[in-house]
């Protein structure tokens, strides 16, 4: 019973990347559309399934309120995720946003 299992699993992780890929695909051209909200939408989806640049665009929009309340925490919080996966665009806006001075980041 656990080997019947196993395909569709391996199928599904599989598909994940590709997923979120296609979401982040959608929200680049939300994005160049100026579709901050639909971007933001896509973005989140790519960037919770872990697609790096997905979770530095998000941060892009949350630091700059770009589709969503401005909220500097929950940008550099993105950041992070980006740059633990060695995004450099990530470690840097990161660290910009933490030297801007931003109280609620301390």
């Amino acid at each position: 019973m656990k080997s019947l299992l196993i395909p569709p699993l391996v199928i599904l992780a599989l598909q994940a990347p590709l997923n979120s890929s296609a979401d982040y695909e959608k929200g680049m051209t939300a994005y160049e559309t100026e579709d901050y909200a639909t971007a933001a939408q896509e973005f989140k989806k790519a960037a919770e399934q872990g697609y790096a640049n997905a979770q530095y665009n998000l941060g892009v929009l949350y630091t700059n309120g770009r589709g969503v309340i401005q909220d500097y925490t929950e940008g550099v919080r993105w950041f992070t995720l980006a740059a633990e996966q060695c995004l450099p665009g990530g470690i840097v806006q990161q660290l910009n946003t933490h030297r801007a001075g931003h109280p609620e980041l301390s």
